[in-house]
C-alpha cells in the first residue's frame, strides 16, 4: 500500500513540514533503515549515518530507522482497491504536469477514492 510520512524539526536534514513518500525498508550496513523520497526536492541534504548510500542530486535516500523516528511525526498509507492497478511517476520540479486517468467500468469517483485508484 502507498504510504506518505511528515516531518518535523530534526538533526539529519530533512526538511520539516514537509510530506515525503516512503519507498522501502531494509537493512544497510547492519542497521534497520527506510528509504524516503521528497516529490518536491531536487537535491539531497540528508546529512545522517548513512548520507554516502544517497546521491545528493535527487530527493531520495536512505536513513536509519532511529532517525527516521526522529524526523517522521505522521503516516498515512492509502488502501488500493480490489481490482485496481498501481503505478508512479516521477513529476519535475518546477513543471506543469497534468495527470489523468481511467476506470473500468466507469464509476463516480470522490477524491479519497481516485488518490487511492492512482
Amino acid at each position: 500500500w502507498p504510504v506518505t510520512g511528515g516531518t518535523q524539526a530534526n538533526d539529519f536534514g530533512t526538511a520539516a513540514g514537509h510530506v515525503y513518500v516512503i519507498l522501502s525498508t531494509g537493512v544497510k550496513e547492519g542497521k534497520e533503515a527506510v528509504e524516503v523520497y521528497n516529490p518536491w526536492g531536487t537535491k539531497n541534504n540528508y546529512d545522517g549515518k548513512l548520507k554516502h548510500l544517497s546521491t545528493r542530486s535527487v530527493g531520495d535516500y536512505w536513513m536509519t530507522k532511529e532517525e527516521f523516528g526522529q524526523a517522521f511525526n505522521m503516516l498515512s498509507r492509502a488502501r488500493v482497491l480490489p481490482k485496481a492497478q498501481l503505478s508512479s511517476i516521477k513529476i519535475k520540479v518546477g513543471e506543469a504536469t497534468a495527470i489523468s486517468f481511467t476506470t473500468s467500468p466507469p464509476t463516480r469517483l470522490d477524491p479519497a477514492t481516485a488518490a487511492a485508484a492512482h
